[in-house]
C-alpha cells in the first residue's frame, strides 16, 4: 500500500477489498469488505470467473 489508509479513507467510506498472499492486517481506517488470501493471479481469475458466470 502506498499511503496509510487514514490519508484515503479518513471517512471510512470507502469499501476495501483485500487481495493477498497473507491477511489483512486491519486497523481503525482499513476495515476490509472481503479478505482474499491466497495466490493473487488465481484469485482475480476466479473472481473475474464467478463474474463472468453471474452476469450472464
Amino acid at each position: 500500500m502506498e499511503y496509510s489508509p487514514g490519508f484515503w479513507n479518513a471517512d471510512m467510506d470507502k469499501k476495501v477489498v483485500h487481495v493477498d498472499f497473507l491477511p489483512a492486517e486491519i486497523d481503525y481506517h482499513y476495515s476490509v469488505e472481503v479478505d482474499v488470501v491466497g495466490d493473487i493471479a488465481d484469485a482475480l481469475w476466479q473472481i473475474n470467473q464467478v463474474e463472468a458466470t453471474e452476469s450472464v
